[in-house]
Formats: C-alpha cells, structure tokens, sequence
C-alpha cells in the first residue's frame, strides 16, 4: 500500500510539473505575439517579434502627445517585416507585393515626434518608478515609433486626420485619438496590423543634487551627446574622476 501511495505521489508530481511548463510555454509564446505599443520601454531588441522583445512598462502621460503620420511604400526589407509579421499572428496576406512592379503597396508608420517633452515627462515624479528600474540596464528603449497595416477604413482616418494624438485612459491603456472632419475618433492598437517598430535609446547625465536622469533620446546604435551616457553608472565615474 505504501509503496502504491509512493508512486502516485510520483505521478501526481509529474502532472504538476508538466502543466507548469505547458502554462509558462503558453505565457511566454503569448508574449511574443504581443505588438509594440508607441510610449512602453522595452528590452531592446534589433527587431520586434524576431528577437522576442520584452515589454517592461510604459509611460505614465499627463496629456497626449502629438503623432506624425507617414504613408510609405514597401520595399524588401519592410514586407519581410510584415511577412515575419503575418506568420507569428497567423494571419493571412492582404497585401500583394512585387519589387519588379513600378508602383509599391503602402504602409503607415506612427511616430513620437517632441522628443524633449518625452524626456521632461520621463523625468517628471509619476515615472519616477519607471525610470529607478531602467536606469541599470543601457539595453532598455522606448518605442518611438510602429509601421502598420489596417483595414481601408482605419487607414483613410489615419491619413485625412488633421491631428493625430497618443492619449490614455484612465486605465493606463493607450489609444489613438485622431480629429476627422472636425469630430473626434478614437482607434485601439488592436485595430492596427503593426509589423514593426522603431526604438530610441536614453542618455544619463546628472543633475546639480547629483540624480540621474535622462537628458536625451537617440535612435538605436547611435552615440549619446557629450557629458550624457548610455550606461548610467558611467555618469559616477565621469564625476569621480573631474573631482580628482
């Protein structure tokens, strides 16, 4: 009877284990379907999706910010993108591309434009929290900007607004709030096929209390201004070495 209960006990154990993996693979495969959103930090990643970007928060916004709405052709490396895309959502190609043809289908791409009130309202209390945690890691990025594709409808809206906004809810949740013909609409990222995104990195410096804060936004595998760093840490030891 013991030796029964033993092996039971055994198998019971086995389940456990094998369910815990199977959700942790669920969890993570879950993660890596997960589209970039404008104004979260992320690991930095060479390529989204690809390279299995981590989200690791966003922004806390005040007040929205403005958008800058660009329709561009696909070329090879962009419809790669969007093909990348299309396997890990499992969805199907809407978009037919050929580079030997003259005329190219088109995407839009959303980006943040007032880098320096980005980095004010980095600096500003109620990311205070944000910015204690991504201060140790250089490889953190905020996402600045996505490529997508949408339905004929959500694409006209985009290109005819007269305003495009990053606002958020009361929930945290970011939306796009867009003025058409004078009225007010409203699109969720989950309405938007993204592909692709673009980062900027942050630049540390000190203040005159000697906290570190982020003075300067630059696009990936760009070099910081001078007196500012990537790496955090080196702002101490750029200080200890003019004190000697």
């Amino acid at each position: 009877m013991g030796k029964n209960t033993g092996k039971w006990t055994w198998v019971i154990m086995a389940l456990a284990v094998l369910y815990s993996c199977t959700g942790i693979k669920t969890e993570i495969q879950q993660q890596k379907s997960k589209h970039p959103v404008l104004g979260t930090v992320v690991v930095q990643g060479s390529q989204w999706l690809s390279t299995q970007t981590q989200e690791i928060g966003q922004l806390y916004l005040k007040k929205p910010l403005p958008i800058k709405v660009v329709e561009l052709p696909f070329n090879k490396g962009s419809y790669g993108k969007y093909r990348n895309y299309l396997k890990h959502a499992r969805k199907a190609n809407t978009v037919p591309y050929n580079d030997s043809l003259p005329i190219s289908p088109k995407y839009v791409r959303l980006q943040l434009v007032d880098l320096v009130d980005i980095t004010q309202i980095l600096n500003a209390p109620e990311n205070k929290a944000l910015c204690d945690y991504i201060v140790h890691d250089s490889n953190h990025a905020l996402i600045s900007a996505i490529d997508f594709t949408a339905t004929d409808e959500n694409l006209r809206v985009f290109l005819n607004a007269t305003h495009v906004f990053l606002a958020q809810d009361d929930l945290g949740k970011f939306y796009f709030s867009l003025m058409l013909e004078n009225k007010e609409q409203y699109r969720y990222f989950e309405e938007l096929q993204i592909f692709g995104s673009e980062t900027l990195s942050f630049c540390w410096a000190e203040d005159h209390r000697l906290q570190k804060q982020v003075v300067h936004l630059v696009e990936y595998g760009k070099r910081c201004a001078k007196g500012s760093h990537k790496k955090a840490g080196k702002t101490e030891r750029e200080r200890a070495y003019l004190k000697f």
